[in-house]
């Protein structure tokens, strides 16, 4: 009797013996045996993605060997240490989800959970990944084997510029204004053919038949500069006499030697001060000439005739 009562105290005292475990992941491979997949669950290039972008999904990774987590005898929970490296990103333009848990779970599977509630997706996803996971129940510094150097980074990408709002309005407003130049270019070509068109039909007969020889005001003051002092070559009693530059007068494709061309400045009695202008290699009026000057007739303004 007293043999039998020491073997049960013996008993009582001697602590309950507990199956250690103990267990490293630091990445996941697919031939993993001791983590099991539920769900949208999947491991790509070591990395463990419990969720992905998919709404009303469950994702859960298990440790696939039972762990004790109460002692048989007291019933008190017994301790353990589990660290985890993981990343959680949003996506863009969609409400994140509420994180991870880690839990002790009497069965295996997914069956009967919902989608929608509890360890699940719902409408609210973002990444869920995990990088590297230690668990043990009996040495409490197992944590420190974790690799947490050359991790990859899982920053998310950039939109496109193409969609950004900025370079859809710098585009619109680029596109705005070259529709505007080209219309612009569009109507002062147009008005520039319907000017000339309109100057020969005021045109006489005679003028036709020599040479368009009526002058604008303005290119024959482009022409001399301004009337430009450094441009005169003469003064008679009319006025003052200038050169000019065929290219800027007469649109030409080159200009010709400035000193072929002369111009009469209209004098300060305002009567008949023609711009008249000379040159050997177009045909002129031989029924007029300028007294003042040994060159003949060959283009007039009338805004200088009429004394504008």
């Amino acid at each position: 009797m007293k043999a039998l009562l020491f073997l049960l105290t013996l008993f009582l005292i001697l602590p309950n013996p507990i199956s250690a475990i103990d267990f490293v992941f630091n990445g996941f491979n697919d031939s993993s045996s001791n983590i099991s997949l539920f769900g949208i669950a999947t491991i790509e290039s070591k990395i463990l993605t419990l969720t992905n972008q998919t709404s009303f999904a469950t994702g859960r990774a298990l440790y696939s060997k039972i762990i004790r987590t109460k002692d048989l005898i007291t019933s008190s929970v017994l301790p353990f240490s589990t660290s985890f490296i993981f990343t959680m990103a949003p996506f863009k333009n969609t409400l994140p989800g509420h994180g991870i848990v880690f839990l002790f779970a009497p069965t295996t599977g997914i069956n009967g959970s919902s989608s929608a509630q509890h360890l699940a997706t719902g409408r609210l996803v973002q990444s869920h990944k995990i990088l590297a996971w230690s668990f043990s129940n009996s040495n409490f510094s197992l944590s420190d084997s974790l690799i947490t150097t050359g991790l990859p980074s899982f920053v998310l990408p950039k939109d496109s510029i193409l969609k950004a709002k900025w370079f859809v309005f710098v585009l619109a407003l680029i596109c705005f204004l070259v529709v505007a130049v080209v219309g612009l270019v569009l109507f002062a070509v147009v008005r520039k053919r319907l000017e000339r068109a309109r100057k020969r039909a005021l045109m006489e007969d005679w003028e036709m038949e020599y040479w368009p020889h009526r002058i604008p005001y303005e290119e024959i003051e482009s022409g001399t500069k301004g009337f430009d002092e450094k441009n005169v070559i003469g003064i008679g009693g009319n006025g003052k006499v200038y050169k000019g530059d065929k290219a800027e007068i007469f649109e030409a494709d080159s200009s010709e030697d400035v000193e072929s061309w002369m111009l009469k400045k209209m004098g300060s009695r305002g009567i008949s001060r023609e711009f008249w202008y000379g040159s050997s290699s177009h045909p002129t009026i031989e029924q007029i000439r300028l007294q003042s000057l040994s060159v003949s007739l060959s283009s007039w303004n009338s805004s200088i005739l009429e004394g504008r």
